[in-house]
């Protein structure tokens, strides 16, 4: 009888939890991974650098030279960071904070302090009320969407923190993003080529 009774609370614990969460009173957690191209290449990384690890250590063994000893050392660190980089690396929003787990460092950041996010190149960077800046590896966006303005991965991540850190009470500062330049020039130049190519080559 005691495993049916616990067997009736365990559904019962499970049945209120899943009701908690539709009502929306507890806010499951959202993580974000590096894209899957980054992380099986991280995961094919770490196993070729372990082989090396293998392969150096044998030929230790078979005495084949001391110089070998600095590639013993430096493949299993490289495999680390590798693993770190790509599959240990990720971005949590919660209920009430920003958990950023980069290669060396897990920062929580609050949801109260935020005052600003943006995507870029290096990563999801998030400004705090104290001016400091947290930038998170594993979302990140290529130079060349920021240039166009093309909506990514990124600036989905980035649109979900800023609406949690406003139902959390955060003084939101996002400035507008200006065009840079060369994104003027490009599109100029793009509208251009066509007349200039009929132009030169219009009557041949």
């Amino acid at each position: 009888m005691s495993v049916w009774r616990e067997l009736a609370w365990f559904l019962l614990w499970r049945g209120v939890t899943v009701a908690i969460n539709t009502c929306g009173m507890v806010q499951p957690s959202v993580t974000w991974r590096p894209v899957l191209p980054a992380r099986v290449f991280g995961v094919f990384s770490v196993a070729f650098m372990c082989c090396m690890t293998v392969v150096t250590a044998n030929a230790l063994v078979d005495g084949e030279g001391l110089e070998l000893v600095l590639g013993l050392a430096v493949f299993p660190i490289m495999a680390v960071l590798a693993w770190k980089s790509s599959v240990g690396s990720w971005l949590r929003l919660t209920s009430t904070e920003v958990i950023v787990r980069n290669p060396f460092k897990v920062v929580r950041i609050p949801l109260h302090e935020v005052v600003n996010v943006s995507a870029g190149y290096g990563g999801v960077a998030i400004t705090r009320a104290d001016r400091t800046r947290v930038g998170a590896w594993a979302v990140q966006k290529t130079n060349l969407a920021s240039w166009f303005h093309w909506h990514t991965r990124a600036d989905d991540v980035v649109e979900a923190i800023l609406a949690a850190a406003r139902e959390a009470g955060a003084q939101i500062r996002v400035k507008p993003i200006a065009q840079q330049p060369i994104v003027k020039e490009l599109r100029s130049e793009l509208r251009r080529y066509p007349k200039d190519f009929h132009a030169r080559h219009g009557g041949h």
